[in-house]
């Protein structure tokens, strides 16, 4: 494991492959991480933001307090979704090889089309990280369980509480368990595969090159190369 970058209260890491960057949040700032050059750019946006995904034709969705926002190639932010709820949080975002975007927001988890329609799936449940792969994931402090947005059936992988997760090629989930200071890889079938000793783990993303690389976010940036496969993040077409 090898420190990239020297963060704070880092969360929501994602590999931006269009740019070959580590992008995460923290507060209301986006930061992107460009390994290979080891340059370091800061985004400052109105406010708080829980996830930063790349779109389609550039620039940025972004799963804010208030609602999902759209940052374009020239810094300007508009609203495709905006709900300002009293109670709505700004957490974590992924986006499934659809194309649509699932954003956790304190208390629900909402799907938002490219179109910007939006539905709330799942209400009442705090979610602390989520992932999109063959099957949609989602971390809660009673452990993560894979989600099904038709039904709302909820089956239970891992019970251990998690802060953060990514799912790679062959349909592992990597979970961040920050009260156990581990990452974990937790098989399909929901054994305990692999453990990682991350002191206070937050979240974690497959990137580089080929996919290849452990990206995790702790307060510092930390990197494991060469430890798995992932996939390329979709991009938000919105």
């Amino acid at each position: 494991m090898k420190l990239v970058h020297d963060a704070t209260a880092s969360a929501s890491p994602v590999w931006d492959v269009g740019s070959a960057s580590l992008l995460w949040a923290e507060g209301t700032t986006v930061h992107r991480l460009h390994p290979a050059s080891d340059t370091h750019a800061e985004i400052v946006v109105p406010q708080r933001i829980g996830a930063a995904l790349p779109r389609t034709n550039g620039g940025l969705v972004g799963n804010l307090r208030e609602g999902i926002g759209l940052r374009d190639i020239d810094d300007r932010l508009t609203w495709l979704v905006y709900w300002h709820r009293d109670s709505a949080e700004a957490g974590p975002a992924t986006i499934d090889p659809a194309g649509n975007l699932w954003a956790a927001t304190g208390d629900q988890l909402i799907r938002v089309r490219p179109d910007g329609r939006a539905t709330v799936v799942l209400d009442g449940v705090t979610i602390t990280g989520i992932a999109a792969g063959d099957r949609l994931h989602i971390a809660t402090a009673q452990g993560v369980a894979v989600f099904d947005p038709d039904t709302g059936d909820r089956t239970p992988l891992c019970a251990a509480p998690a802060a953060g997760l990514c799912v790679d090629a062959d349909g592992g989930v990597w979970v961040a368990v920050p009260d156990a200071n581990e990452i974990r890889r937790i098989t399909p079938t929901g054994d305990l595969d692999r453990v990682l000793d991350v002191p206070g783990p937050t979240g974690c993303c497959f990137g580089g090159p080929d996919f290849t690389d452990l990206y995790l976010t702790a307060g510092p940036i930390f990197v494991v190369p060469t430890i798995g496969t992932g996939a390329p993040t979709p991009r938000f077409p919105g």
